[in-house]
């Protein structure tokens, strides 16, 4: 007699299909896209989207090093979603590095002391925004000028915002 607990679930084809295609797409194997939607569905899994490996890196070293990680690994909301879009792009952490301290962020230090694209002048603008409440940042000018992967980065840190998340989430 086996101790094994076994469950059945009838999925729907088409659906079935689409986790296949995702598969293929994400050079996935089909059970761990299964086991990411079940997490998802559950709630037990945040997915974040990140812009490249050391998007993620240099976020979770801000937080830690600003000490924006409190007890429990609860991170302050606030800097994460402020970090999270700094972080996103390698010539915005090396510029703005300098205006971040534990203290705080200096954005009208950042924004008027360097020089910025449009797309990176928006995201700033945005991260200030979602921090301090403060820098008017038109929604129309996001949709225009940000590429997809930055627009997908302020959306992702507007989503940041609204919830409570864990290091270990990220």
């Amino acid at each position: 007699m086996s101790n094994k607990v076994q469950f059945t679930t009838n999925i729907d084809e088409n659906l079935l299909r689409q986790i296949k295609l995702r598969a293929v797409e994400e050079s996935k194997n089909v059970n761990d896209i299964l086991e990411n939607l079940m997490q998802e569905y559950l709630g037990q899994k945040i997915n974040i989207y990140y812009t490249d490996i050391e998007h993620r890196y240099n976020l979770i070293k801000l937080l830690k090093d600003t000490n924006k990680v409190y007890a429990e690994y609860e991170v302050d909301n606030y800097y994460l979603c402020a970090y999270y879009v700094l972080c996103s792009n390698k010539y915005i952490i090396k510029k703005a590095a300098k205006f971040i301290t534990g203290d705080g962020i200096r954005f009208e230090d950042m924004l008027n002391n360097e020089d910025w694209c449009s797309g990176h002048k928006i995201l700033i603008k945005l991260a200030n925004e979602l921090f301090n409440n403060n820098a008017n940042v038109s929604i129309n000018n996001m949709c225009n000028v940000l590429d997809n992967d930055n627009f997908k980065v302020a959306l992702q840190a507007m989503e940041l915002k609204r919830l409570n998340i864990y290091l270990e989430d990220l």
